[in-house]
């Protein structure tokens, strides 16, 4: 997920590229940002409590997300300029049903009547079975959905999708230590640590060089925002 994640980078890059106001804070945040992804990754030592993980695999599969992912923060963030972010929410969570969908009905090979029936492990509708309701609805689907998906969405109200982007570098870092709490991964080594730290202070530089633009240009925080994610989709 760290390396799916960096698509804020290439959106600095892509400003960078066509010229746009970029504040030196924020190359220097970008910096910081690339070393603590380094440092993420190279924790190859890193285990799950039952099995292995192939992480080569999961590299490559991350690496060919990246673009979609990234795509996904600019079209979120032109579409909240004119629709409540609240509405883009849902969208967004219906577009990711469709697709999750049809990768489960290509790939999998669970059957139809499964795929849609209550069924707790393949069932699109498993929520709502009697011994996982209470969990799905006050649980899953608050953190997961509302905190989870629908954080991000919320937070490009203030900030511009490479920010926002970059702030998901921490996710895998902050699942791990969940997943560590619930006994599904092991501790993560120094290199992790060591990962989110610079991340975090390379994200700091990048928000505090975003703000010194906005305010050096004196251009409404708004009409930048617009900009931004429109120049990164061109």
């Amino acid at each position: 997920m760290t390396l799916a994640n960096s698509g804020g980078i290439i959106l600095i890059l892509v400003n960078a590229i066509r010229l746009l106001p970029i504040n030196r804070y924020e190359i220097i945040g970008t910096i910081v940002v690339v070393c603590g992804i380094f440092a993420l990754i190279n924790d190859s030592e890193s285990t799950k409590a039952e099995g292995s993980t192939n992480i080569l695999l999961g590299d490559t599969f991350a690496l060919i997300s990246m673009p979609c992912y990234t795509l996904a923060f600019v079209f979120n963030s032109r579409a909240i300029q004119k629709l409540p972010s609240l509405v883009v929410f849902h969208c967004f969570s219906v577009v990711q049903l469709v697709l999750f969908t049809t990768y489960i009905l290509i790939f999998s090979g669970i059957e139809m009547q499964v795929l849609f029936s209550r069924d707790p492990i393949g069932g699109l509708f498993g929520w709502s079975d009697p011994n996982w309701i209470l969990l799905s609805t006050l649980i899953i689907a608050p953190i997961c959905g509302v905190l989870g998906v629908g954080c991000y969405v919320f937070l490009l109200d203030f900030f511009p999708p490479h920010i926002v982007n970059g702030i998901f570098l921490l996710e895998p870092f902050v699942g791990q230590l969940i997943g560590t709490l619930l006994g599904q991964d092991g501790w993560p080594t120094v290199f992790t640590y060591i990962g989110a730290l610079l991340v975090t202070i390379g994200l700091g530089f990048t928000i505090m060089g975003n703000a010194k633009t906005k305010d050096k240009e004196g251009v409404p925080k708004e009409i930048l925002d617009i900009e931004l994610s429109q120049s990164s989709l061109l």
